[in-house]
């Protein structure tokens, strides 16, 4: 499978995560975030890499290393996958491709669990990485850590180093969230999390702690209309955007 660049125009699929509602155009952006769009709905899509089994989020982290062609900081890709996991891409986003999978790089376990990421949030401040497992099974969110000097300047996620914050039963603080598929951090410095199969987003309130308070875990923040699923979320400014489920039948 492919991985694509891909901007789609969503209408009214804003609801509140704690912050004011905002009715606005949301655009889902495969390599980079959620941003405004305009009122017509657009879709382009460039081809980035191929041979992947069902890819899902992902995220540019940048490494200490400088790119000798641009005089710029090595940037790349760290992308998800069923089987490999969380794995970075090679070259760098400034250097021509074709790009393809580090396997040296890739983290698809994390303990006995196998780790299927979801779409993981990054908070440059602290090189901290937030990366949700969509296993049903685990429900679990990882806290990872990013070491940009790792990999000769091009930048590797710590593979040993892994925290589970929450989980829907195992280790970590508990909540009712079903197969976890995306994070955001947010401008308040809280990490949130919504979930495939659940419709609930979950608040962690200062995700660095260590060991994380379980009362910093806050559960049922806002739900989707059918409670049963969501399909995004993101932050545009100070505004929590959620793209949310409506269930229609049983």
């Amino acid at each position: 499978m492919e991985i694509n660049h891909t901007f789609v125009a969503l209408p009214n699929v804003a609801r509140r995560c704690g912050s004011r509602i905002v009715n606005s155009w949301l655009m889902l952006v495969v390599l980079v975030a959620f941003a405004a769009a305009t009122a017509s709905a657009q879709t382009t899509t460039v081809q980035f890499a191929t041979g992947l089994t069902a890819p899902t989020g992902g995220v540019v982290l940048t490494g200490s290393g400088i790119n000798p062609a641009t005089g710029q900081h090595y940037r790349h890709f760290w992308g998800g996958d069923e089987i490999l996991g969380l794995c970075r891409f090679d070259p760098d986003l400034d250097s021509p491709g074709p790009y393809t999978q580090n396997r040296d790089t890739c983290i698809n376990f994390v303990g006995a669990t196998q780790f299927k990421p979801g779409e993981p949030a990054f908070d440059a401040a602290t090189n901290t990485l937030y990366a949700p497992n969509i296993t049903a099974t685990a429900g679990e969110v990882y806290r990872m850590h990013f070491q940009p000097a790792a990999g000769s300047g091009h930048g590797v996620v710590d593979p040993v180093n892994v925290d589970i914050l929450i989980s829907n039963g195992g280790t970590g603080c508990k909540t009712n969230l079903v197969a976890p598929a995306w994070t955001a951090v947010g401008p308040d410095g809280n990490l949130y999390v919504s979930s495939l199969r659940s419709g609930a987003v979950v608040r962690v309130l200062a995700p660095t702690t260590n060991p994380l308070p379980c009362t910093n875990v806050q559960n049922d923040v806002i739900n989707s209309p059918d409670g049963k699923k969501n399909f995004g979320l993101g932050w545009i400014g100070h505004d929590c955007t959620a793209v949310m489920g409506f269930h229609h039948g049983s």
